[in-house]
């Protein structure tokens, strides 16, 4: 029987809107394509909105299977059934990894940030005495014409230094006179961290640096892009801020990003050789059986290499979502760890985690440094990282085991419900901690009654003690926020395995507030000034979009705490510029809303910021900085000395506290210890034996990275990148900021002196 003409005509039309709808998602697919090839900073954009609402979607689905012992408050009782200690005991002695060869020192050059591969920052140079540093001067000074932070050591190869400038360019100077000889402005603001010079066998050289999401790579001589290298640059899969380093042919980058990964490539072609992707696969289920998570775990604080084996060493960042661990249940490996790579492979070696669960941001900011350590009589092979928390993680090179006993503390509970804190915590007796590990009444600041009163009076209700977790109701106050270490890391002698690191000792408090669902009145006026100044990072329904969601931040903030972050800023976000009359607008229609609790209870960050007193002095007492040595084969502390001098308080009578300070150190052969950083904005030169301070000088601004030395036409420099404070987030807008690069050496004999 023939079919009507009606069905087949419907037959034809839903052939035809079949035929549509494959070509629209074909196109669609094909548009997408195009758009994360072309403008991969919009496609990232869309991606991060495509996954705001998926996690919505999904969150109320889990929502709904949520039973409610998953949020039961976790049991204090049964952790204290638990022995108080456990150890992860030491690598055996036959099982310690032999010294394959003495390390290659450097003896003039500086071919990346971090000194040499193995990040060690010391050089043999020894021009430069403690019987002649007094003398040192300096010789040039490069100034550039816009004032920003820049934290990326300069790199010198024997004919050129070569800088990443404030104005967002990589420049290369003459290194006696700092004269620039040319200039490379990338598409985005290059070497947050640090760059690389590559010599080869031909005698000519290679400058490698990030920028975003890309690898370049410039003809030393020119500032031209080397066409060799796939065209000039290479496609990241994720930002990098840190210095590449180079193994057997290989160029390596550390990515951050949702998925954070290193990459290796060809030296020669760019060609990508493998990419290893650090975000653990397998993680426990989370509230209602949703999947985990668990983020963060990003390697922005560097990594080093062992050249001779093609292993490198990484540290990771904390896992996210920060200080709340609800949906991130378990120790979330890989995250606040060492973590060692096979670059042959592209695979991992060995993971070492210090923070397990992390909810205080006690990640490891700084590369693993590789060192050589002679213990009974032998040299071993060892990787040394400082820590946050003021640990010292010394570890096996091949195996990543301690080299001694890892003490593990029985660790408190949580009040937060859902919250499932990991039962023990690092406690370790050796290498000896070089940094204070746990505020204490005794600690509050003993600089002068009213400003111990000031601190006290915000103390009252506060939690403090060994990596006591944030609460619900209650301010927590701990050390490590910004140290202990911080990203500039620590510098050794190799030849004797002394460690030096600078720190800091200066608190934070926390305090967490249940997330509510808040309506905001739109008609308010100040509607208008949010849209002007914070949609752009927070999202025109404050649900956040590169920045974290305020919605609720009437509720989780007081007026006036709101108030202090719009002129004064807060981590990375920069102050906002407006009037009285705006910032009353602003703060109006942020606390205009009316809101109501989630289904389930959930928390977010509220006050997290250092602690200070009435006077602006951090709250607890001093030093508030340091500089350590530590003997590695001992694991003990030779001296430690106060870092930095606050003349204010020198001419109170108050002596020896040190200063917060973020700038690095550099080792010579010669027996000294450089240090810049300290908010005197001046360096000093230390003597690595005992610690006495041996020569200061002012500098224009605080030095913001680590100096380095060479040596050029038979003479040695110390450079020293003195930017100031800028954006750098440990430091407040009374630190000057700009674009100045400091060469001191001794004067030439027969020239004074």
């Amino acid at each position: 029987m023939p079919r009507e003409p009606s069905k087949i005509r419907r037959l034809l039309r839903l052939k035809a809107l079949l035929k549509l709808a494959v070509v629209g998602l074909l196109l669609a697919m094909a548009g997408l394509f195009l758009l994360k090839l072309i403008a991969p900073d919009i496609w990232e954009g869309v991606n991060r909105v495509a996954h705001r609402q998926w996690i919505a979607i999904a969150d109320r689905y889990y929502d709904s299977r949520v039973e409610p012992d998953e949020f039961a408050v976790e049991s204090a009782s049964e952790r204290a059934g638990l022995p108080e200690y456990k150890y992860l005991r030491a690598i055996a002695a036959a099982e310690r990894t032999p010294q394959i060869r003495p390390p290659a020192m450097l003896d003039g050059t500086w071919p990346r940030s971090t000194g040499d591969m193995a990040a060690a920052r010391f050089s043999l140079a020894g021009q430069i005495r403690p019987d002649n540093v007094e003398r040192l001067a300096p010789v040039w000074t490069y100034e550039d014409p816009v004032a920003r932070n820049i934290q990326a050591t300069p790199v010198f190869d024997g004919q050129r230094l070569y800088l990443a400038m404030p104005s967002g360019t990589i420049a290369a100077l003459s290194p006696d006179d700092g004269r620039r000889l040319w200039e490379f402005r990338p598409p985005v603001h290059p070497a947050k961290r640090g760059l690389l010079v590559h010599r080869k066998n031909d005698g000519r050289s290679t400058v490698f640096f990030t920028a975003g999401m890309a690898l370049h790579a410039l003809d030393a001589a020119t500032g031209k892009p080397d066409k060799d290298f796939a065209g000039g640059s290479v496609r990241l899969d994720g930002e990098s801020k840190v210095a590449p380093a180079i193994c057997n042919g290989q160029i390596i980058t550390a990515n951050t990003g949702e998925r954070p990964s290193v990459q290796g490539f060809d030296l020669k072609t760019g060609k990508e050789n493998w990419s290893l992707d650090l975000a653990p696969d397998d993680l426990p289920r989370g509230t209602g059986g949703r999947p985990s998570r668990q983020s963060g775990g990003n390697p922005w604080g560097g990594f080093s290499v062992d050249t001779h084996r093609c292993m490198a060493f990484v540290s990771t960042g904390n896992p996210a979502p920060v200080l709340v661990g609800v949906e991130r249940p378990g120790d979330n490996p890989g995250t606040s760890s060492v973590v060692a790579i096979d670059l042959k492979t592209g695979t991992i070696a060995w993971r070492f985690q210090e923070i397990m669960h992390d909810l205080w941001d006690l990640d490891i900011p700084a590369p693993p440094l590789l060192t050589s350590i002679p213990i009974d009589g032998r040299a071993v092979d060892v990787v040394a990282t400082p820590t946050k928390a003021g640990n010292t993680l010394l570890l096996d090179r091949m195996t990543g085991q301690p080299i001694f006993d890892w003490r593990l503390r029985r660790a408190p509970t949580s009040t937060v419900p859902g919250e499932r804190t990991a039962s023990y915590q690092p406690d370790p007796v050796l290498p000896e901690p070089f940094a204070r590990q746990a505020f204490a009444p005794e600690d509050v600041t003993d600089i002068g009654e009213r400003n111990r009163q000031s601190v006290t009076a915000r103390l009252s209700n506060a939690l403090s003690g060994f990596y006591v977790p944030p609460s619900g109701n209650r301010p927590l106050v701990f050390y490590g926020l910004h140290g202990g270490a911080e990203w500039p890391g620590a510098s050794t002698d190799p030849r004797t395995g002394a460690f030096f690191v600078a720190a800091n000792n200066v608190p934070s408090i926390l305090r967490l507030v249940p997330v509510r669902k808040v309506t905001l009145d739109n008609s308010h006026p100040g509607r208008e000034v949010y849209l002007q100044n914070c949609a752009a990072c927070h999202g025109n329904d404050l649900d956040g979009d590169v920045g974290p969601s305020i919605a609720d931040a009437g509720y989780a903030m007081s007026p006036d705490t709101i108030r202090s972050i719009i002129g004064n800023g807060q981590q990375a976000m920069p102050a906002i510029p407006l009037d009285k009359a705006g910032q009353d607008q602003l703060v109006g229609y942020l606390t205009s809303g009316s809101a109501s609790k989630s289904a389930w209870p959930r928390y977010r960050r509220a006050d997290y910021a250092r602690l200070y007193d009435i006077e602006g002095y951090p709250g607890s007492r001093p030093p508030w900085g340091t500089l350590t040595r530590i003997d590695l084969n001992t694991g003990r502390i030779a001296w430690q000395v106060p870092l930095g001098i606050d003349t204010a308080l020198e001419k109170r009578g108050i002596h020896g506290t040190g200063t917060e300070n973020f700038g690095g150190l550099l080792t010579t052969g010669s027996g000294i210890v450089f240090a810049s950083g300290t908010k005197d904005s001046m360096i000093h030169a230390f003597s690595v034996s005992d610690g006495k301070l041996l020569w200061s000088h002012k500098l224009p601004h605080i030095g913001s990275a680590p100096p380095m030395t060479y040596v050029f036409k038979g003479e040695q420099y110390i450079l020293v990148p003195a930017t100031g404070g800028g954006t750098l987030k440990a430091y407040d807008d009374r630190v000057s900021v700009g674009g100045s690069f400091v060469a001191f050496k001794l004067p030439r004999v027969g020239a004074g002196g």
